[in-house]
């Protein structure tokens, strides 16, 4: 496993997006 800099982004990016799932459903709530 090489970390590159396309890596850290795509992480993030999907971190960002399941903290907004998550805050949508508590929204719902």
């Amino acid at each position: 496993m090489s970390m590159t800099t396309d890596t850290l982004p795509a992480a993030t990016h999907e971190q960002l997006v399941g903290l907004n799932t998550v805050a949508d459903v508590l929204r719902d709530v």
